[in-house]
């Protein structure tokens, strides 16, 4: 099946930014749930931070985001682009306006915890192979060695903008390790670093961002597919600075404030949604194909079906568990009559049974 695009979808989705030792190559496609946020001024606009997009009108980022220096809140997004500075690029992009911002009742603008926050757009977005929500990993556990994040925001050398879109591989970093980096010298953190926090670097030292609550996050692979599932936000630190891990606010830890807050902004939300086999389902035709299962010639993609992970087809080697016939039926009928209650009829008719109470 060869999958179509136009040459300027193409164009863009291969694009890659390599100028730093810390970036590593970065597809458009990738990128499709991280958003940019902006403060607009006249005619021109600020992009001072990133976020994740977690639901089709939902942003996750950092609290901090909330006001910029003159304590003035951000009023749009911009999604489906890698240059925010470039309108070369800009076939894909998405940009709508921020209506509210949600930070977590407990955070506190001269400290660093809890510092996490929701952004609820004027609309939802249009989803597609450049524009799509991430799923949540909220289990408490991070069992991933490697991490990704991805963003835009300043530089660490002067107020220098970062334009394009960047993406590093971060490795983590034990609490009790990086409380050692920053508990001594950082004020804000006066009761160390807490379970809702986690630490991460890639080690390696090349042009710095920082403050912009880029995502963190983790590929997992569903069939063909890369599902991105959102571990972290930024809160504090600079990433490419070999001598610090950075510090992030972890999503699992905020499971439920963020599904209630969706729900008391009218959003079908629920954790069963956010289960990881359950989400990964969701919009799982946008999502990009996983990179050895691709062929790109010209303008066209060929996908190698040969190479898929899990197979339709029955193995040798595969367990069925069950119950015996008599024993599923009994279940079965244990469960109509509870769904009945006390108002049980007289018959009922089951896989072409007359089943009597």
């Amino acid at each position: 099946c060869r999958i179509r695009f136009s040459s300027t979808l193409l164009q863009y989705i291969l694009v890659t930014e390599t100028t730093s030792n810390s970036r590593i190559p970065v597809k458009l496609e990738e990128l499709a749930h991280v958003a940019a946020i902006g403060w607009t001024d006249h005619n021109t606009t600020r992009w001072l931070c990133s976020g994740a997009l977690i639901w089709e009108n939902f942003i996750l980022t950092a609290a901090h985001c909330a006001a910029d220096e003159n304590n003035v809140p951000p009023d749009v997004a911009r999604m489906g682009d890698f240059d925010i500075y470039d309108d070369d690029d800009d076939d894909f992009v998405q940009e709508l306006k921020i209506v509210d911002i949600i930070r977590h009742p407990k955070h506190r603008f001269g400290s660093t915890y809890y510092d996490i926050a929701l952004m609820k757009l004027e609309k939802n977005v249009t989803v597609d192979g450049t524009v799509a929500p991430t799923c949540l990993w909220l289990e408490n556990e991070i069992r991933f060695p490697k991490l990704l994040m991805a963003g835009w925001g300043k530089t660490g050398t002067g107020d220098d903008q970062l334009n394009i879109a960047k993406k590093v591989e971060l490795n983590r970093i034990a609490n009790d390790e990086c409380s050692s980096y920053y508990v001594a010298i950082n004020d804000k953190l006066e009761n160390g670093l807490m379970d809702h926090q986690l630490c991460a670097s890639n080690g390696k030292i090349g042009t710095c961002t920082e403050n912009f609550a880029g995502p963190l996050f983790v590929k997992l692979f569903e069939d063909l597919r890369l599902i991105p599932f959102l571990v972290g936000v930024m809160s504090f630190g600079k990433v490419c600075d070999a001598s610090k891990p950075s510090v992030y606010v972890k999503v699992s830890s905020f499971g439920d404030w963020i599904i209630e807050t969706l729900q008391r902004h009218g959003e079908l939300a629920t954790r069963f949604k956010f289960v990881p086999l359950v989400c990964a389902k969701r919009h799982y035709n946008v999502r990009e194909f996983k990179e050895d299962l691709r062929n790109r010639e010209d303008r066209y993609e060929t996908i190698y079906w040969d190479r898929k992970y899990m197979s339709p087809k029955g193995s040798d080697y595969s367990i069925s568990f069950g119950w015996p016939y008599s024993t599923a039926v009994n279940l079965a009928t244990q469960y109509v009559w509870s769904a009945f209650g006390n108002d049980r009829p007289n018959n009922v008719l089951w896989q072409n049974s007359i089943i009597k109470p």
